[in-house]
């Protein structure tokens, strides 16, 4: 039997080199652009709409496959490496990044030193300059969606409609339909948004290193957008805050500002300054910033919107809408707005407690002594719940109250079924509420977020119950 024959040693060739993937987008870096197109668009300017649409391209971090030696490669652009050979057959001088890229390709079809990772590093150098696909403005309006942290932006554009409608006295509901009324109201929600943009958008510049342990999510610490885009979105957001009222003012010919408009407006501006930015930075004080929690979510935006509201029902011209206007600062110390508030106060208490708890790691390790670093999560999580469940518990035994003494005293029907149905509301979300607590786990921020995201949800939901009350 002859011996077994040796098996050739096997020459394990390198693995092939992993094409890079395309580098990630930034929308943003076409701001200036998006600015024309609005002006282009403004003054129907076709050609600087056009302009203004012409983002920056995006930039490709891979060579184009399929270039081999004495293959005319397809021609997708005259300045990119597809159009080279298009280039030297026609006699013109390539670019320089591209014909030291072309020498690249060359060196590694001829096995010189060149190694697949070269050819790839090259190609992320060159063609990053030279290979441009266009990409939608979609993606930028979704960057600038999520740094205006959404349900923020929601709770503002529910609130203050529901509190316009709430500020309205019965029997003058045709006040509410006239222009003054509905013009006025844009033109107090408008600069509203931009005022929350302004403190949101504050927030997460101050807050680069804490989002990055807490919130990876959000578009500073992920990378989508950069810090100088950041800034100049809060800047623009707090010049329209401001800005806007006496504009539209001036721009409509109506009353649309009030001192009540300019004191929710500034006290958001600078509470949220103060909270935030250095040298203040109150949220390194649990109780400060709790206060501006407090001050901003209860007393500003539930008293000055519905006295904004009272000032403009008394301009509409409606028969007793002047009347029922006056005094009390324009309502503001009237016990239906004084009711609303201490509501608002106490939910925004809740809010102001439960938002440290999904947070607890990153203030720990960037020396935030909030309440839940200092009481623990499992504490505030239990105080947090137990508050705002008692709070709908009070709600739907107040409102109930009235629902009955309204059927059986005044035979006001309506108005008694409206707000029993308030009131099973209300004990419906205090029952869940209690129910979702017993499932969260306080040591897992992901499920304490989602409670607290729950939270707002229902702050949404009572603002849209808030016109049925009254």
């Amino acid at each position: 039997a002859s011996p077994p024959r040796a098996r050739p040693a096997r020459t394990r060739l390198p693995p092939p080199a992993e094409p890079l993937r395309r580098r990630p987008r930034d929308p943003w870096g076409a701001m200036g652009r998006a600015a024309w197109a609005l002006v282009g668009l403004l003054g129907l300017d076709l050609h600087g709409l056009v302009r203004g649409l012409s983002v920056r391209p995006v930039r490709l971090a891979r060579a184009p496959l399929g270039y081999q030696r004495g293959l005319a490669p397809r021609r997708c652009d005259a300045s990119g490496v597809d159009g080279l050979a298009e280039r030297e057959r026609s006699g013109q001088q390539p670019e320089p990044e591209m014909a030291e890229l072309h020498t690249v390709l060359e060196a590694a079809e001829d096995g010189s030193s060149a190694a697949a990772g070269t050819v790839a590093a090259a190609a992320a150098g060159t063609v990053a300059a030279a290979a441009p696909q266009e990409k939608s403005l979609a993606s930028a309006l979704r960057v600038a969606w999520d740094f205006t942290r959404p349900h923020t932006i929601v709770g503002s554009a529910l609130s203050i409609p529901a509190l316009f409608l709430y500020a309205v006295p019965s029997g003058l509901g045709a006040a509410a339909l006239s222009p003054v009324f509905l013009v006025g109201l844009v033109a107090a929600l408008v600069p509203s948004l931009f005022i929350n943009l302004y403190v949101t958008g504050l927030n997460q510049v101050t807050d680069v290193d804490i989002d990055k342990v807490n919130k990876p999510f959000l578009p500073i610490p992920a990378g989508r957008l950069t810090m100088r885009d950041a800034e100049r979105l809060v800047g623009a957001g707090l010049v329209l805050g401001l800005g806007l009222p006496p504009l539209l003012s001036v721009a409509t010919g109506m009353a649309l500002h009030s001192g009540a408009l300019y004191g929710v407006l500034t006290g958001s501006v600078i509470l949220g300054t103060v909270y935030s930015a250095e040298p203040f930075r109150l949220k390194r004080f649990p109780l400060l910033a709790a206060v501006c929690i407090l001050s901003v979510r209860g007393a500003l935006i539930n008293t000055c919107f519905f006295g904004h509201a009272r000032y403009l029902l008394a301009n509409t011209g409606v028969p007793g809408a002047a009347a029922a206007s006056v005094g009390n600062a324009w309502g503001m110390l009237s016990p239906s707005c004084v009711a609303v508030t201490a509501f608002y106060a106490v939910f925004g208490v809740v809010i102001a407690l439960m938002k440290d708890v999904p947070d607890i790691l990153g203030d720990e390790k960037n020396q935030i002594r909030s309440f839940s670093v200092r009481k623990g999560a499992k504490f505030m999580l239990a105080l947090s719940s137990n508050l705002v469940v008692a709070l709908f518990g009070v709600v739907a035994a107040g409102v109930g109250a009235q629902g009955v003494q309204a059927l059986a005293a005044q035979g006001d029907v309506l108005c008694g079924l409206r707000k029993l149905g308030v009131a099973g509301l209300a004990l419906g979300s205090a029952v869940d509420l209690y129910r979702q607590r017993q499932r969260v786990e306080a040591n897992e921020p992901k499920q304490c977020y989602k409670y607290y995201m729950r939270l707002w949800k229902y702050f949404y939901a009572s603002y849209l119950a808030l016109p049925f009350v009254g």
